[in-house]
């Protein structure tokens, strides 16, 4: 029974409980108590002795302290130890019907509340997952007991953590400390269904770690806390021992601060301490008692406590142990210690100020390296979770920490620290002797990320100050900046970093030079970057604040110039999660989905483009209608590596008013990050032809400096496929312009969006959870599955390359793709290898054959297209002619007067003369008309020639009564409608 080994305290005694069916009872069930030993093979013994089908089957998590008979022994003020924490979510439809507010409808939607909470909550995984029949049983197992104080404070902050989020739960098996739950390999007798475990963790939680992520919750009046009642009140003192925290305390401290031996002890000391210590043998017990209360509550408590008693003539080892056990976790007041020796605490300069003499051994302890890797990345850390099969899919993505660095920060100058998370994480100046005390410097983290160089900027660091309501702020600190104190002010209060005083301001400016002084000896210094993406010699990728190196490590780095005006796009949220961003690739991994799953393919893949030595082409995504789901897709893709849109930033993806200069720098600072750029086909003519161009040569064109004979300095080259969308075309509007229309349409590969299916529901009765799920992706979860790829790729970068090989040879096959098809074949190629790896990470689970096959039909249609649809002349002035029926005005007979009300609804472009058999039409219209459809206007021009059109003037608004006949006479083509021609 090793789930019931592992649950249970290895101390004391054990129950396991019988439930029958009883009608002859009051309650109509019959409860039996049996103590039974589970660590002996016992249990499975009992449970196959009482394994009837009519008898459910449960055990205490707690263990007790004396054997009872029957139910008078299992009760809350008997229990010695606990070793987990529960909680029991009730479902079916009986219960729902019943307890709507504390129950489920199904086990389903039990198990998928619990699955969101987790996320919402930011809670470990459990290590186990128990469908307990109809419902849910759900263990977080500590790796020791705790006692049942302490198990009351971790539970009051689990049930604040549920009722906060919304999980339902039965409060009364969930919150009870002698309560019973089922055992997993029984029956549910009601059901029929058995008790199974479907997920578990073996890697039990330490006390810290709980602490960690549960909130402090005091108790209630009249129980036993983990902190003493006389101590609730102290400021500053409770959130620091919630536990107690032993390590926050130094009795040697307190001792240090008392001149021992001396007749008159120092004023930042003890008395009553000292006196202890001094005349232990005269000291009476309920003083000695008090002094170890003290000392057992400190970290050096284990010598102190006999330090302070074995100078008394009937000293006893055990005796001494025995004490200071009974006072953990309850250290004496001022308050008590005056009641025991009134003349003692007079004139102490403390009184008043503190509850108790324990708060003078208070120390600010340095963090250790994991304490900073947390607070580094700003993001709590997770755990692997071991999922077996069979357990539930939803479950077998738990990672929740995707991008964490790997290198520690520059060291401080030895005389500054910063202190543990719980002491605040501050930074102080370290005291040089007893006599002198710590200085807050500032009270926030303010780290020394990273040391970085470059030819354009010189030497800066990358600095990171963490406050406790917002996200992390990464920002550059130039050394040039350092000696310059009104600037270096500026610098700082920009980006939060302010104190108060101009004391205080001297103490952190040269907190902050002696730190940078020193920095050179510890570290050489990082090549600083002009773009995200892979750095020059190929040895590192950046995406955003965050350097991931070929060997495996993580680093922090910020861009040049501070040029990374995208940050924003790429910032962590706390709760970001490839679960989370896995739920949006499920509703998409429907049939017809196939190719908004190509695009999520060629996204993943853009960093290979480079690292294959390839440039990727345009990919285009339209359907002439809205709501399709064109656009969403492609935001959907882009969220793999960041937030297609941010307020007060730039996002990844480039919008209809962006100008043609800004998206090609946002490309060219992407380099090898995906980017979409919506509504590409209301650019026209030369704009859009030349973004074509560009986006599939990997650069923006050269331009000259002003007045010289230089250039400008050009920094904008990328290295991967462009998601493109659109409500038009696009490679039908590259032939309708029909320069060199077959090769521009070599660069484009064009998905047609139309028919994507719905995943509303056929009376939208899921629309606001899907569109709930992809907010969240491109959102909370935006970045996450990015980061945990690149942490993979850059360990794997051979084995990835021969993937890429391997799958652009099948590809070539498949497709059959030509020479003037080399754009497709590494686009089509990389974005199928992207959709293997993501399904191999555990990103998605698409189904990459059938998406083979849907790119295919869509690559046919494109060649098809290409052919049969190359414009002529005459095609242009058939589209020109039906196009324009609300830009013309007819006049049926000569000499009729025309009232303004009968003119075009739209632009007066052309004017037919019935009774003269005339049509003319305005040429500015006309060229005007031609750059909106991508026409060119050298075609239309030589079909008016085919057709002899005389070049003249007219007054196109000739008899309407409210113009005057003196206006405007534009240049026009006059045709004869009979056919006969202007020689």
């Amino acid at each position: 029974m090793d789930f019931l080994t592992s649950v249970v305290p290895p101390e004391g005694e054990t129950v396991l409980v019988t439930i029958k069916k009883n009608p002859r009872t009051a309650t109509g069930k019959e409860v039996r108590n049996y103590w039974v030993n589970i660590r002996n093979g016992n249990a499975a013994r009992f449970i196959q002795q009482h394994e009837s089908g009519e008898t459910d089957l449960y055990f205490a998590m707690s263990s007790f302290n004396t054997k009872g008979t029957e139910y008078a022994g299992r009760r809350d003020d008997q229990v010695q130890d606990v070793k987990s924490l529960w909680l029991d979510i009730d479902a079916g439809k009986e219960k729902f019907e019943k307890h709507p507010k504390w129950a489920y409808p199904s086990f389903e939607m039990a198990h998928t509340a619990f699955s969101q909470w987790l996320v919402d909550a930011d809670m470990w995984q459990p290590n186990y997952v128990i469908a307990s029949g109809e419902g849910l049983h759900i263990y977080w197992v500590l790796d020791k007991p705790v006692s049942p104080e302490q198990w009351r404070v971790l539970h009051g902050g689990l049930g604040q953590l549920v009722r906060t989020h919304g999980l339902k739960m039965d409060a009364g098996a969930s919150m009870r400390i002698s309560g019973i739950l089922r055992v997993p390999g029984t029956l549910h007798t009601k059901s029929g269904n058995t008790v199974r475990i479907i997920a578990s963790e073996p890697q039990p939680y330490s006390l810290a770690e709980m602490q960690e992520v549960l909130p402090y919750v005091p108790l209630q009046s009249g129980e036993l806390g983990a902190v003493p009642d006389f101590l609730q009140d102290e400021i500053g003192f409770q959130e620091a021992i919630w536990g107690v925290q032993k390590k926050s305390f130094s009795f040697a401290q307190i001792m240090a601060r008392c001149d021992i031996g001396s007749e008159k002890p120092k004023p930042g000391g003890c008395d009553q301490l000292a006196l202890c210590y001094e005349q232990q043998s005269t000291t009476d017990e309920p003083t000695w008692r008090g002094a170890l209360s003290i000392a057992v509550n400190c970290f050096d408590g284990e010598e102190w406590i006999h330090k302070i008693s074995d100078q008394y003539p009937t000293y006893s080892f055990t005796e001494t142990e025995f004490k200071a056990q009974s006072v953990i976790d309850k250290p004496y007041t001022c308050d008590m210690f005056s009641r025991l020796n009134p003349d003692v605490c007079g004139g102490c300069p403390h009184w008043g100020k503190i509850r108790s003499p324990i708060v003078l051994g208070k120390i600010v302890e340095e963090a250790s390296e994991e304490e900073l890797k947390a607070i580094i990345n700003h993001i709590p850390q997770a755990r692997p979770v071991t999922i077996h099969e069979g357990q539930l899919p939803s479950i077998t993505l738990l990672s929740r920490q995707v991008a964490e660095i790997t290198e520690q920060p520059l060291p401080f100058h030895r005389d500054y620290k910063i202190a543990s998370s719980e002491m605040g994480s501050g930074i102080w100046k370290r005291a040089k002797g007893t006599e002198e005390k710590e200085t807050l410097i500032y009270k926030y983290p303010l780290l020394f990320l990273n040391r970085v160089y470059s030819p354009q900027n010189g030497e800066s660091f990358v600095m990171q100050v963490s406050m406790p309501h917002d996200p992390a702020r990464v920002f550059e600190l130039p050394v040039s900046e350092l000696p310059k104190d009104y600037s270096l002010q500026g610098l700082l209060s920009k980006h939060g970093v302010t104190v108060t005083s101009k004391g205080q301001w001297e103490n952190l400016m040269t907190f902050l030079r002696r730190t940078a002084e020193q920095a050179a000896d510890i570290r050489a210094a990082d090549k600083q970057h002009q773009h995200y993406g892979w750095t020059d010699d190929m040895s590192a990728f950046l995406l955003g604040n965050t350097e991931f190196r070929g060997d495996g490590s993580v680093r922090p780095m910020i861009l040049a110039n501070n040029g990374g005006s995208m940050d924003k796009a790429f910032r962590m949220s706390e709760d970001a999660s490839v679960a989370g961003f896995r739920k949006a690739m499920d509703l998409i991994n429907v049939p017809d989905m196939e190719l908004t799953q190509f695009l999520m393919g060629v996204s993943f893949a853009a960093p290979l483009f480079k690292l294959m030595g390839v440039q990727g082409c345009l990919v285009h995504s339209y359907a002439t209608r809205s709501g399709v789901g064109k656009t969403t897709s492609a935001r959907l893709a882009i969220s793999i590596w960041g937030r297609p849109q941010v307020d007060g930033g730039s996002g990844i993806e480039g919008l209809t008013r962006d100008t043609a200069v800004a998206l090609y720098r946002r490309l060219g600072e992407l380099n090898a990050i995906a980017m979409c750029i919506d509504e590409i086909t209301e650019r026209k003519g030369k704009e859009l032809t030349d973004f074509v161009y560009s986006i599939t040569q990997g650069r923006d064109k050269d331009r000259g400096l002003p007045n010289t004979n230089r250039l400008q300095e050009n920094n904008g080259s990328w290295t991967m496929a462009v998601l493109s969308t659109g409500n038009l075309s696009l490679t039908q509007q590259l032939v309708n312009m029909n320069a060199l229309s077959e090769a521009l349409n070599a660069r484009v590969i064009e998905l047609d969006m139309s028919n994507l299916p719905s995943l509303w529901g056929r009376n939208n009765e899921n629309k606001e959870f899907v569109e709930q799920t992809f907010m969240l992706a491109r959102t909370l979860h935006a970045g996450a599955a990015g980061r945990f790829w690149l942490r993979n790729l850059m360990r794997n970068m051979d084995l990835v390359k021969k993937l890429c090989e391997d799958v652009s040879r099948e590809c070539q096959e498949f497709f059959d793709f030509t020479q003037k098809e080399r754009y497709w074949t590494w686009t089509v190629s990389l974005g199928i290898a992207g959709l293997i790896i993501g399904k191999e990470l555990g990103i998605w689970d698409f189904d990459v054959g059938r998406v083979m096959t849907a790119v295919k039909a869509q690559l046919e249609r494109i060649r098809v297209n290409v052919e049969q649809d190359k414009i002529t002349p005459a095609s242009i002035f058939e589209h020109f002619i039906s196009a324009t029926f609300e830009n013309r005005l007819e006049i049926r007979a000569a000499n009729t007067p025309i009232l303004s009300n009968q003119l075009p609804s739209k632009e007066l472009g052309l004017r037919q003369e019935n009774y003269s058999h005339k049509l003319f039409i305005n040429k500015g219209f006309a060229r005007r008309w031609c750059e909106s459809n991508n026409y060119p206007f050298d075609l239309f021009k030589e079909h008016m020639k085919i057709l002899r059109a005389r070049d003249t003037r007219k007054h196109m608004l000739e008899g309407v009564t409210s113009i005057p006949s003196k206006s405007k006479r534009p240049n026009v083509w006059e045709l004869d409608l009979r056919g006969e021609t202007h020689d």
